[in-house]
């Protein structure tokens, strides 16, 4: 029998894109999950493993891990579910932009920035944002 070795850095991939192609050919071979919500236990899973690195002093090496093996769980997710993580990452990271500009805006008005205000408020002011969205 031969032996393949299908896991393979592709060129001019990127990381991103690597991670999902990784994981589709796990799944072609039949290393897969049976529904999303198994991907999703794995991700909280992941979640508690960052929490539990990020208790320990001098750990920047475990915290890189975990949060890679995070990473590498939502883009599992996004494959699963058929939907591009590049795309939905730029949809996420646009909407950030967008409500970031509209708190400074909202700040610029009274002249304050974003140090001059406590998280509290820095929150109140995201929700407000949000919340125009819907309307």
């Amino acid at each position: 029998m031969e032996k393949k070795t299908a896991f393979k850095k592709a060129r001019g991939v990127s990381i991103m894109g690597d991670a999902e192609k990784s994981q589709k050919i796990a799944a072609t071979a039949g290393f897969d999950w049976n529904d999303s919500a198994e991907i999703i236990h794995k991700i909280i899973e992941e979640v508690d493993e960052c929490i539990d690195a990020l208790q320990l002093p001098d750990n920047e090496n475990n915290i890189t891990m975990e949060l890679g093996d995070l990473l590498f769980s939502c883009i599992n997710l996004a494959r699963f579910l058929d939907i591009d993580p590049e795309h939905a990452l730029n949809v996420s990271t646009t909407k950030f932009k967008k409500r970031m500009n509209a708190m400074q805006h909202l700040l610029n008005e009274t002249n304050t920035s974003f140090s001059d205000i406590e998280p509290a408020e820095q929150e109140k002011l995201w929700s407000k944002v949000k919340e125009t969205e819907k309307a």
